[in-house]
């Protein structure tokens, strides 16, 4: 994984998180569904395909709050276990 998309990717993923709290998932703008849709295919080639099933509930299931919300606290949680793993290997290297 190349270091500066990986790094890209985290960034990406902590300004969506901070306007999916704000919004809440009940309540997500077009916009930010465009965003995490791109973020989704970021995910996608950057080989972290864990994160698409939760996404891609937070895209699909607009009208379900309890279950995007239940997608979106795995997936922070998800993310969290990510990154730690992502800087744990940059320090290796």
């Amino acid at each position: 994984m190349h270091n500066h998309n990986l790094s890209t990717f985290f960034s990406q993923w902590h300004q969506i998180a901070q306007i999916i709290c704000l919004q809440g998932t009940d309540n997500l703008t077009p916009s930010i569904r465009t965003q995490l849709k791109r973020w989704q295919r970021d995910a996608e080639l950057l080989g972290l395909v864990e994160v698409l099933p939760l996404s891609q509930q937070l895209t699909a299931d607009a009208n379900n709050n309890t279950d995007s919300a239940q997608a979106f606290a795995q997936l922070l949680v998800l993310m969290q276990a990510m990154e730690r793993s992502a800087i744990s290997w940059q320090l290796s290297q």
